[in-house]
């Protein structure tokens, strides 16, 4: 269960050109993959994630264009 003081932010170093990653105050990604992807691309987003104690970790989900 994720706290309503956790904080969350995506690494901007990586996304692939006309990628678009958003990360909401609750965590939840919204990935958008260039319109000439191809079936099978993915992306792998790095998501620092900040407890209310301070503690920093780290998400990786994979996003693949189906």
């Amino acid at each position: 269960m994720v706290g309503e003081d956790t904080i969350f932010a995506v690494e901007q170093h990586g996304i692939p050109e006309g990628w678009y990653v958003t990360v909401a105050s609750n965590g939840k990604l919204t990935v958008s993959a260039d319109m000439d992807a191809k079936s099978g691309d993915s992306y792998t987003a790095t998501v620092k994630v900040v407890d209310i104690d301070g503690k920093i970790s780290y998400a990786k989900p994979t996003f693949k264009v189906q």
